[in-house]
């Protein structure tokens, strides 16, 4: 950054910057000391306002900065003809600035070919991976569309899944613990309507719900004992016609532990001593 000052019997300040080959632009910055406002034009290859005080428009670049506000502009090398900058005495543009400073500062910041060229490289690089990011992923494995193909789940992280037309999803689980279970659909493609049932081993359906809204989530709440095996069947009764398909997303939501399962029967009930 370097510092001047308007001589008093001057029109104004004129400077040359001679850009280097490897430089792709520079950003010049003018910003007032003083406080008060001033212009300065730039061009390359020729002066600028050659007619000062009258102002014709032959410049590439104005800057104009005040007392809360440095003004820049981005220089586009012209190697090898130089940029000249023409700073203006403010005591002959009175008609354009009410407060006028003589004191101001010039700054130049170069950018080279080399960081110009590496910075795109990261920004797309950084777009690449975003696109990726954005990309949705499934845990499921195709095909899984009957019980023998049944994908098995741990019940530990989220399930993901996506249904194309007539698609059927079946997920297996096994229950370690004896306990009330609920699962549930938590997430679902926003033009979806979900069914979700729960499946015997033997395949009738033990309990099952399907959304009313577009959407909207579904869960279920039933016991299980140790050892015992479901399947769930996941289907769509309305597709998304968005670009991402149809998706959903199966959770364990919530567990009850319950150590006298089973006792769904007669045979089976717990004794209860309330003497």
């Amino acid at each position: 950054m370097y510092n001047y000052t308007i001589p008093d019997d001057a029109p104004g300040m004129m400077f040359r910057l001679n850009m280097p080959e490897d430089i792709d632009h520079a950003i010049l910055r003018q910003s007032c000391s003083s406080g008060g406002a001033l212009d300065t034009y730039a061009n390359p290859g020729s002066i600028p306002v050659p007619e000062f005080p009258s102002f014709i428009y032959n410049y590439t670049c104005r800057i104009y900065s005040d007392r809360s506000y440095s003004g820049e502009c981005i220089l586009r090398n012209t190697y090898p003809n130089p940029y000249y900058i023409f700073v203006p005495s403010p005591s002959n543009d009175s008609w354009m600035l009410p407060d006028f400073s003589k004191s101001f500062s010039l700054e130049v910041e170069y950018r080279t070919k080399a960081s110009v060229t590496a910075t795109a490289s990261i920004r797309q690089t950084k777009q690449a991976a975003t696109q990726q990011v954005s990309i949705r992923t499934f845990t499921e494995v195709e095909p899984n569309d009957t019980k023998q193909t049944a994908n098995e789940w741990g019940m530990i992280e989220p399930f993901s899944g996506q249904l194309t037309r007539g698609d059927e999803d079946y997920i297996g689980v096994t229950f370690s613990e004896p306990g009330i279970y609920t699962f549930g659909i938590t997430e679902v493609s926003p033009e979806t309507k979900v069914f979700l049932g729960l499946v015997s081993r033997h395949g009738g359906f033990v309990e099952e719900a399907t959304s009313q809204n577009v959407g909207e989530g579904v869960s279920l709440t039933f016991d299980a004992s140790a050892g015992e095996h479901f399947y769930f069947k996941v289907r769509a009764t309305l597709y998304n016609i968005g670009e991402d398909g149809t998706y959903y997303t199966l959770e364990l939501l919530d567990v009850v532990p319950d150590p006298f399962e089973p006792n769904d029967r007669i045979a089976d009930a717990t004794d209860w001593d309330i003497s």
